[in-house]
């Protein structure tokens, strides 16, 4: 008796540990590089943060650039991400340009994982008097080794109306595309080489070309990404 009653207690399952969905947790993912354009060194950088739990998180993201001494372009978002469904959040907020405008504009967004892993953002900016604005990233990581990933993605802005003061028409503005060819050491650090295009299009490359600005880049950059911190 004593035997089948040892045998029960060590066959039967025992209860499942319920999962603690209040939990917090963290995630930060920064990114910078540099490289030459026109002759003159230049940096970049995106930095993200969530913290929060399963349904509810605090996202903020800050990201420039910089060609030489001139800054050209500086922006903070804050915002509030929201369980939408399966990989899908969405996310509404602030956010605000330093440079090369100060520029103030609410933020609505979602982000998740379409088909095939590729890792979607899709933004809207509304401005102080309506004006909108809107952004797509996408991006796929091909893991080619143990330690080497591809990163393919593609990035487009549009705006719904002209700003000749800014050099922006309506329609899509900008779009960038490119591979990140990175070697990750451990789970927090790797280095990486951006192959990159970026070209203005539309009505914004017109209104470039009429002020003698450059409507189109192409290069390397070199950069290391710190994450999972």
């Amino acid at each position: 008796m004593k035997r089948l009653l040892f045998l029960v207690l060590v066959i039967a399952p025992l209860p499942a540990m319920a999962m603690d969905d209040t939990a917090w947790f963290r995630s930060t993912m920064i990114d910078v590089d540099t490289g030459r354009a026109d002759g003159q060194a230049t940096m970049s950088w995106d930095a993200k943060l969530r913290i929060g739990g399963d349904y509810d998180k605090l996202a903020v993201r800050a990201r420039g650039d910089r060609q030489g001494s001139v800054t050209g372009h500086n922006e903070l978002q804050l915002l509030w991400s929201h369980y939408l469904s399966h990989f899908w959040d969405v996310r509404a907020g602030y956010r605000r340009d330093f440079r090369p405008f100060v520029r103030n504009e609410a933020v609505l967004a979602i982000t998740g994982l379409a088909p095939y892993y590729v890792e979607t953002n899709v933004a809207l900016y509304v401005g102080r008097h309506g004006q909108l604005r809107g952004e797509i990233e996408l991006a796929e990581n091909l893991q080619l080794t143990q330690h080497v990933v591809a990163e393919l993605y593609l990035d487009s802005e549009w705006n719904g109306f002209n700003d000749g003061s800014r050099q922006t028409g309506i329609g899509v503005s900008q779009v960038n595309a490119g591979t990140r060819l990175r070697y990750e050491f451990n789970r927090h650090v790797a280095l990486y080489a951006d192959f990159f295009v970026d070209q203005a299009t539309g009505n914004t490359r017109t209104l470039l070309r009429a002020a003698g600005e450059l409507t189109r880049q192409a290069g390397v950059r070199a950069g290391i990404r710190l994450f999972n911190l």
